[in-house]
């Protein structure tokens, strides 16, 4: 069971950020939740082409504590995709803090390795002919690396 502080991690006031406009101020996600939360709902938010687009400006504003804190609220799963796309795009003190977060669950439950998981789920097919790139560190199966648009 997940600690009630971060079960509902978009409930949770401390991961908006406050933002002021001339018309007013608004509550924005905090760039660590918008990263999780684009692989926690890859379904809807668009191709891995376009998520690893996003984290490619996004990674620069995260905070590896602030990814630590929250990565209990959300499946390892995510914290794998999330780790792979952050090393791919050179933000690797974010990816960082992912990795060591993993390695003490991992350690914390006794497993001697990640399951593997997709990069891509929705791309998961019999049809494929070539075996998927395997990332040793992040446990993730790579079957196309994520293009990235300038």
């Amino acid at each position: 069971m997940l600690p009630s502080v971060v079960a509902r991690p978009e409930r949770d006031t401390r991961w908006n950020v406050d933002h002021k406009t001339d018309t007013g101020r608004f509550k924005l996600s905090s760039p660590e939740l918008t990263g999780l939360d684009l692989l926690r709902y890859m379904h809807v938010t668009g191709t891995i082409d376009s998520i690893a687009t996003v984290l490619s400006d996004l990674g620069a504003k995260m905070k590896a504590h602030e990814l630590q804190k929250l990565a209990p609220a959300f499946e390892r799963s995510v914290i794998q995709r999330l780790g792979y796309l952050l090393d791919y795009v050179k933000h690797s003190q974010a990816a960082e803090s992912l990795h060591a977060y993993l390695q003490n669950e991992k350690l914390h439950e006794k497993q001697k390795t990640l399951p593997w998981v997709e990069l891509d789920p929705s791309k998961r097919s019999s049809k494929t002919r070539k075996p998927p790139e395997r990332d040793t560190r992040w446990n993730v199966l790579v079957h196309r690396r994520p293009e990235l648009d300038q």
